[in-house]
């Protein structure tokens, strides 16, 4: 992996574009079936592909760092998977039977519960779309997302509060533009949607998203 990084840096420095989408193409090809850099050998190049090409594309810097960024993670992402399947296999070859036994049951329980939680907040996601659609409010799943739980009693909370506070702002919009007047911005949140829904404490989030509804209209 690292041979290849070399490659395409060492490239990306050619005033030769040619040498540059070569760089790009041994980083694109990926690893080995066997998990290892291909063999370092320099394939052989079409004459005719020397010849210079006005509609080429050219790597801009940042392109090209994307692309190692990319690759690299994806190669780190498939690493990790591997070394934890070897490390849990290892773990398993030592266990006694009984605790193997416990271990399988262990991660059956976990598997039901997952599958038990996916399927509660899939209900609880339809019953909040319905409670919102019944008022005429459509929102998208991030937002919805933000206001269920596993909880019934606490999605409905959450949801009557919001339909509320969407409401109360589409009130008060209607009535600035009916006066003519330009909504004050003295007061106003800061905040974007995106950095509101990536607070992670339910209550302050939703008190947040109450206090900014014209951003989630």
């Amino acid at each position: 992996m690292r041979n290849r990084i070399v490659k395409v840096l060492t490239a990306r420095n050619n005033a030769d574009n040619k040498d540059l989408k070569y760089g790009l193409q041994l980083f694109a090809e990926g690893e080995g079936e066997d998990g290892k850099d291909p063999e370092d050998k320099d394939p052989e190049i079409d004459p005719e592909d020397k010849n210079d090409d006005p509609e080429e594309k050219k790597y801009t810097d940042e392109e090209v760092n994307a692309l190692i960024e990319r690759k690299f993670a994806e190669w780190q992402k498939k690493h990790e998977k591997q070394q934890a399947k070897l490390d849990e296999a290892e773990r398993l070859k030592n266990m006694s039977d009984q605790e193997r036994k416990d271990h399988e049951m262990e991660e059956l329980r976990k598997q039901v519960s997952a599958l038990q939680k996916k399927e509660t907040m899939s209900k609880m996601s339809s019953t909040a779309r319905s409670m919102l659609s019944a008022k005429g409010i459509t929102v998208g799943d991030d937002l919805v997302g933000m206001l269920i739980s596993e909880d019934a009693d606490a999605t409905k909370s959450a949801v009557d509060s919001f339909i509320t506070a969407f409401q109360d702002a589409v009130t008060k919009a209607v009535k600035d533009a009916l006066k003519g007047e330009t909504p004050r911005k003295g007061g106003a949140s800061k905040l974007t949607k995106e950095q509101i829904m990536k607070v992670k404490d339910r209550t302050e989030r939703q008190k947040l998203i109450q206090e900014n509804m014209s951003l989630f209209k």
